[in-house]
């Protein structure tokens, strides 16, 4: 699961818990924090005949014949 979804889910069940406060329903996720996102730092780029080929994959149509 990623940590986006997961933060999302967990704010809906808060707000879900929050409302339901008025039937004196307890909130088990009231002092639970959501995780923070990481980010990667190992980030790959493309060259220029990886970006062709990746171009071809993914629009067939305009990728350049070679004669």
């Amino acid at each position: 699961m990623q940590t986006n979804s997961f933060s999302r889910d967990l704010a809906g069940l808060k707000k879900f818990y929050k409302w339901m406060r008025r039937y004196s329903i307890d909130n088990p996720f009231g002092y639970f924090d959501a995780p923070r996102a990481r980010r990667a730092e190992d980030a790959k780029w493309l060259d220029a005949e990886g970006r062709g080929a990746f171009v071809s994959l993914v629009h067939p149509s305009s990728a350049v014949s070679s004669g």
